[in-house]
């Protein structure tokens, strides 16, 4: 690594001794001789306050102590996040031997202020109390409490509490000047001046903190749980898992012993060390102890990794940070992120099963890089049924918004929605973050969500999100087994709950995929998985198979060649359906194109446009362009912007283009995605069909809210 990557760029905090505007009641103080105990909020702005505030203490003689802890130990004893810290962590911590305490970025509590409040005076007690066990005069002054959240609101503290309420995050220490440590911090904060100043070597510090202070999530035998978000929900499944474990024992069969649980990779782990029959008195099984024991690691190890981020920060060790930098943005350049768009400027990053590993800030910043940041500069996920851990709240949907820090020339997520909705909205929603990057949380309900989601990608797609009032039918289109069909089916539930009277008409006339051939597939897929819970028997497994390959069969059974005459009867049945003044919106499918392959049976050419295609075409309004391949979506816009394919010529006969409401690469197994290219294209995750029946995919439903309140108001016209 060169000894300077970033010569010659130079920021602002350069350029200053203090920060201005900033009081500081702490200058005033002794702290000369004294043991003070730092604590600081557990990511990377609250560590580096901490560390700012340590040093400021022993520039002043004092003698400090910092303390930080991670949201994933003891569950919730000794985090310093505001969920926990206030109720669990202030009890439980022995101040007695220090004759002050600190506390930087620990917001209160929100969600109980006045007992978030009462636990700090009970902290500034216990202090005074210990000075006085050990006959030691009173200080005026024994708790200094800083914080720049909004959120925090006190109503009457004793003198002895300093309250030190700062209007940005760099300030958020004791002391006033302006230091390195601080500064890397508020761009830990996504500080809008920190992020509008920094240079590129600061920004890189700022994500090699931010990853450092994370736990280590690469653990196999933990693979399921690194996930904080989802560590509440071991707990209680670990007790279930122990009550079943007896039976699952007495029933062991080689292949199929508890395939598919949450613990099995832990469970194969330990397999070959203590290998069946497992003891049949579950409690005293090795594997269930080796289990707890390997969590309780994990939970050590977060803290302290935090606690070497703590030391390497406070020894100004930038090599450190640096390659955790850059060891993180090797991942990123590998990892394929989902993206929906075809909204403008704003792209929708699906990041439900990639946060186990990342945080959904760093996913979104990587799409926006992915994508191209000239084209789409702003980005929103939707995270469902979200547990969080770090603040202790009940399970929630979650949306957030970022700006790329780099568009300077675009208004922060915090301009464009004050400017659309007003301050009201961050109130009524409880929204907070900082100026580019801003989360909601809202009570489990998909329909809402989607709603308030739809809200936000409209006021940040500009002019060019897609016009959907004069749309009575969209055609779904796409390369051959891309998941047409299941996207038509979540679109058309969506659809159906938002009171919108959908026609669903399957036009792959020559390979039709009748419903009940998806209800088929999707009951033998459901049954695999509920056999491997153990949810199952082997005879209900056998029985969907049955049932499926039957279904298999009898589709097969109506495959028959394409003709022109085909195409005119499935492009009249859309017509017709049109016509229907009982139905507001017709979806149909249609078949991905003539595929040539070689003699090993591999695909070496695809025809998309045939003439079929074409005539079919010529019936609807618009199309959306799902496709398991970024060249196959490229190629599908390109085919039904210029409307005519230039090396067969066949040509889509209409007045007026057709207009496409969106372009999405979708990926039908599993997780494995790829990374979208070329313009308004995106991914639409796990589009198997045994995903069908949940109806739900935020990407899909958001598309639906606009198809929604576009026939709401043609029909008030």
């Amino acid at each position: 690594m060169k000894e300077k990557p970033f010569e010659g760029q130079k920021s602002k905090v350069d350029q200053f001794e203090r920060i201005e505007g900033i009081e500081c009641p702490e200058d005033k103080e002794n702290f000369e001789g004294q043991k003070i105990l730092v604590i600081g909020g557990p990511d990377g702005h609250g560590i580096s306050m901490a560390v700012s505030s340590a040093k400021y203490l022993e520039r002043r003689g004092a003698q400090v102590d910092i303390y930080v802890g991670s949201p994933v130990i003891r569950g919730g004893k000794g985090a310093t996040h505001p969920g926990a810290f206030y109720k669990k962590t202030i009890p439980e911590l022995n101040v007695e031997n220090y004759d002050r305490v600190v506390i930087v970025d620990i917001p209160l509590d929100f969600r109980d202020l006045l007992n978030s409040e009462k636990a700090l005076v009970q902290l500034d007690e216990k202090v005074r109390e210990g000075r006085q066990k050990r006959n030691l005069p009173p200080i005026e002054h024994t708790t200094f409490y800083i914080d720049h959240h909004s959120t925090t609101k006190f109503s009457l503290l004793p003198e002895s509490v300093v309250v030190k309420i700062v209007p940005m995050a760099e300030a958020c220490k004791l002391g006033g000047e302006r230091t390195k440590i601080a500064w890397i911090g508020a761009i830990c904060d996504r500080d809008k001046f920190a992020l509008e100043s920094a240079t590129e070597e600061e920004k890189e510090l700022a994500k090699g903190l931010d990853i450092a202070v994370r736990p280590i999530r690469e653990r196999p035998e933990l693979i399921e749980f690194l996930n904080p978000d989802s560590y509440r929900r071991y707990i209680n499944d670990l007790t279930e898992w122990m009550k079943r474990f007896e039976e699952r024992v007495s029933k062991y069969e080689q292949a199929l012993f508890i395939r598919g649980n949450r613990y099995e990779k832990f469970y194969n782990l330990y397999i070959q060390k203590y290998p069946p029959p497992v003891p049949a008195n579950y409690a005293e099984a090795k594997e269930v102890e080796n289990y707890k024991k390997a969590i309780e690691e994990w939970e050590e190890e977060a803290q302290k990794r935090l606690e070497e981020a703590v030391i390497r920060l406070k020894n100004e060790d930038w090599d450190y940070f640096i390659n955790e930098a850059r060891a993180i943005e090797r991942q990123l350049n590998k990892l394929d992120i989902p993206i929906a768009s075809g909204f403008g400027r704003i792209i929708l990053v699906d990041t439900q099963d990639l946060t186990r590993s990342f945080s959904v800030f760093k996913l979104m910043e990587q799409a926006i890089k992915n994508m191209g940041p000239d084209k789409f500069p702003y980005a929103i996920a939707i995270l469902r049924s979200a547990e969080d851990l770090k603040m202790g709240r009940p399970p929630a949907d979650l949306i957030s918004i970022i700006r790329f820090a780099e568009r300077e020339d675009l208004p922060s997520v915090k301009e464009v929605i004050t400017t659309h909705f007003g301050e009201d909205f961050f109130e009524k929603y409880k929204m907070y973050g900082a100026e580019n990057a801003q989360t909601v949380r809202l009570p489990l309900n998909n329909r809402e969500t989607a709603k308030i989601a739809a809200e936000l990608i409209r006021i940040f797609a500009g002019k060019e999100i897609p016009d959907f009032s004069q749309v009575r039918s969209v055609i779904i289109c796409g390369d051959p087994n891309s998941g047409k069909s299941v996207y038509s089916t979540i679109l058309r539930e969506a659809l159906k709950t938002l009171g919108v009277k959908v026609a669903h008409l399957d036009l792959d006339k020559a390979a039709p995929t009748p419903q009940w051939y998806l209800e088929a597939e999707i009951k033998y897929k459901e049954t695999e998985f509920l056999f491997s819970q153990g949810k199952a028997t082997q005879e209900q497994l056998e029985e969907a198979r049955k049932q499926l390959e039957e279904a298999t069969e009898r589709r097969r059974a109506m495959k028959k060649p394409w003709s022109m005459e085909l195409a005119e009867e499935a492009k009249q049945e859309l017509l017709k359906t049109v016509e229907d003044e009982e139905i507001d919106l017709v979806i149909a499918d249609i078949g991905g194109g003539k595929i040539k392959r070689d003699e090993k049976g591999n695909i070496i050419k695809i025809t998309r446009l045939t003439a079929e295609n074409a005539k079919i075409l010529e019936g609807t309004d618009a199309v959306i362009i799902v496709s398991n391949n970024p060249q196959g979506a490229a190629e599908w816009r390109k085919l039904i912007e210029a409307g005519v394919d230039p090396e067969t010529g066949v040509r889509i006969n209409r007045e007026k283009p057709i207009q496409i409401l969106g372009v999405y690469q979708s990926i039908l197994e599993g997780n494995v995605q790829e990374i979208a290219t070329g313009e308004k294209t995106g991914i639409i995750t796990n589009l198997d069909r045994s995903k069908a029946e949940k109806k739900y995919n935020p990407a899909i439903f958001t598309t639906a809210i606009f198809f929604s309140e576009a026939v709401k108001k043609r029909k008030k016209i």
